[in-house]
């Protein structure tokens, strides 16, 4: 009889557990969105079709892109890994203007105070290979373009371009630039604590905005630009570490 009565009031404490759990509240969430804009010297970056001063002399870009990495607000993971891929959506003024959007759902609601990311592949996720996942994954085949087998690592960061070093227009005496970026050692992590609360609430979608300032990517320690037409083959490694060190000042955010 003992046993009955125990094995009852067991049974009813699992019921009233189940109850429990079903009737929890539901955590609250929101739309969090990125909105990346690259611009050079605050002018906007039209790829191929827009000419900047550099130095005195015509440039202009064919290719922008990055890796973005563990994005988090607070203690909250916001995405693993993103491609931002400027070059698709920087093909004129207005365009430029509005960028690369992406979207993170169910974000939950509340006050966040910090958010940090890395620009590039996490150590972790470098060690995988395009066919590791599906196509349309971030590191997947449609962007194996963006990985360098010789590497054994994602390309973290591309800068493409012509300089028009000797200032007659371009054509086929241009200088063509290519700044791939890539292997652990050049992960950058990057965090920030906002001034005041970032508010997510509940149905209302939240904006941060992003803009990369490509001239200062390119600028040394001394305020001068990158020498664009000289090529030193055993400097390669302190150009990308230059260009890598100055995301931090580069990647402007909005709220």
């Amino acid at each position: 009889m003992r046993k009955f009565i125990s094995l009852s009031l067991l049974f009813c404490l699992l019921i009233l557990s189940a109850c429990d759990k079903d009737t929890a509240t539901p955590i609250e969430t929101t739309t969090l969105g990125f909105a990346f804009t690259a611009n050079y010297g605050g002018v906007p970056l039209v790829i191929n079709e827009q000419e900047y001063d550099y130095a005195g002399k015509p440039i202009r870009f064919s290719k922008v892109s990055f890796y973005m990495s563990n994005v988090t607000l607070g203690e909250t993971e916001v995405s693993d890994v993103n491609y931002v891929d400027l070059t698709k959506t920087h093909t004129d003024q207005a365009a430029a203007e509005t960028g690369t959007i992406m979207n993170f759902p169910k974000i939950p609601v509340g006050e966040y105070n910090s958010m940090a990311f890395g620009i590039g592949v996490a150590p972790d996720l470098n060690r995988t290979k395009p066919s590791d996942y599906s196509t349309s994954h971030p590191l997947g085949a449609d962007n194996s373009g963006e990985y360098w087998e010789a590497w054994e690592s994602y390309i973290f960061v591309k800068i493409e371009g012509q300089y028009d070093a000797d200032g007659d227009g371009f054509d086929g005496e241009d200088v063509a630039f290519a700044y791939h970026i890539g292997q652990d050692e050049m992960y950058k992590s990057i965090s920030a604590t906002f001034d005041s609360p970032l508010l997510l609430e509940e149905n209302t979608p939240t904006n941060i905005s992003f803009s990369l300032d490509i001239k200062q990517l390119l600028t040394t320690g001394t305020g001068e630009l990158l020498p664009l037409d000289t090529h030193d083959p055993n400097n390669q490694m302190d150009v990308m570490r230059m260009i890598i060190n100055n995301f931090p000042a580069a990647l402007i955010y909005k709220r």
